[in-house]
């Protein structure tokens, strides 16, 4: 996807599917790219450690079966958090992983792709939900290029790259799975 072209066609698409009856269940799960050939070694390492120190509340505004550690195709960061800290380039991440790509952020994809790719988001065709997506996690890997955080994140309102709108959206997924 590029600029809003890109989201009008992903607008098109998922109108098709909702228009073809399409559905989705708690196995199928959304995979964002985002592209990182341009990117230092230390954003990526960023990428990754500040995901670690946002997981928690991600996982507050995602399905059950994409919490935690739960899923077998999106395994928690949270386990590697300290060996993460420490890392300094790509192939260091790499080697947290041992070369498995199913993990919430896959550093593999980096290696076929040219990619981060982000693997938590549960399955779904509803527009509004695959563009606030992408737009978290562009926005978190472009906020990575020079930043980095040293502590978990508690709450929505806590993430610093998001504007007001962003933050009312993801605040109303977290009171919708609390219900």
């Amino acid at each position: 996807l590029t600029s809003n072209k890109g989201f009008a066609t992903l607008h098109k698409c998922c109108k098709g599917l909702q228009t073809a009856g399409s559905k989705v269940n708690r196995s199928t799960g959304l995979h964002v790219h985002i592209g990182a050939r341009g990117f230092s070694e230390q954003q990526i390492c960023n990428i990754f450690v500040n995901y670690v120190y946002l997981e928690r509340v991600i996982d507050s505004f995602m399905a059950e079966s994409r919490r935690g550690d739960v899923n077998v195709y999106s395994h928690s960061l949270l386990n590697k958090k300290e060996r993460l800290i420490e890392c300094t380039n790509h192939q260091s991440i790499k080697s947290v992983f041992c070369g498995d790509r199913y993990y919430k952020v896959n550093i593999q994809a980096f290696y076929r792709h040219g990619t981060i790719e982000f693997r938590q988001h549960q399955g779904t065709i509803n527009f509004n939900k695959i563009k606030n997506w992408v737009v978290f996690c562009a926005k978190l890997c472009a906020w990575s290029a020079n930043n980095r955080l040293d502590h978990d994140i508690e709450s929505v309102n806590e993430i610093p790259f998001l504007n007001d709108s962003e933050k009312r959206f993801f605040n109303a997924r977290v009171q919708e799975f609390a219900r």
